[in-house]
């Protein structure tokens, strides 16, 4: 039996081949979903209620993410009129929607209101601030900081052939701003 594996298979790819089935059978997914941040995994949904989930491939060099439509997947891609969304320009036209509305002046004061009178011990000025730095800091946030406050903020997302209409979060803005105001006062209480 040795004497036909070594015939069928060089030693360093038997070796390899070994090695990986030896692993438990999560560990590569592991591997996967860590080379590919998904944002907006579990917001995204078609016209007719379908779930988008994460998806990703490499050609050669180049490493392509987007999100497929669930029935795309189980039933066919007639079945569906949007198959795949690119990932990174869904993202970035969701994010850039999210940082505009962190901006504008009735909701930031909607938002204040609404931490102060559930934190009294929050100043207004601090509220203001937490979410004025939520748009400075975002490039610096990683892959996972960034879901986090996109899920706070955005119940659901509904993808037409015709535009996206995104369902805000009621209680999601106040929610970010007292996070964003609650590990300045750890820190206060730790010194």
């Amino acid at each position: 039996m040795h004497d036909l594996r070594a015939r069928c298979a060089t030693s360093k790819s038997w070796v390899t081949t070994k090695g990986r089935a030896n692993r438990p059978l999560h560990a590569g997914r592991a591997d996967r979903t860590s080379q590919a941040p998904c944002l907006l995994k579990g917001l995204l949904y078609s016209n007719e209620g379908r779930c988008f989930t994460p998806g990703y491939t490499r050609k050669k060099d180049k490493f392509y993410r987007y999100y497929i439509n669930t029935d795309a997947i189980k039933i066919g891609p007639k079945s569906c009129e949007i198959q795949r969304l690119p990932a990174g320009d869904i993202e970035s036209v969701i994010t850039a929607k999210v940082k505009e509305i962190l901006q504008t002046p009735e909701v930031t004061a909607a938002a204040v209101r609404e931490v102060c009178r559930l934190r009294p011990d929050i100043e207004e000025y601090e509220a203001i601030n937490a979410l004025r730095s939520i748009d400075e800091i975002w490039n610096e946030l990683f892959p996972a900081e960034r879901s986090h406050i996109l899920r706070s903020l955005i119940k659901r997302i509904a993808v037409r052939t015709t535009g996206l209409t995104i369902d805000w979060a009621s209680d999601g803005m106040p929610t970010l701003i007292i996070q964003a105001v609650r590990p300045k006062d750890d820190l206060q209480e730790a010194a």
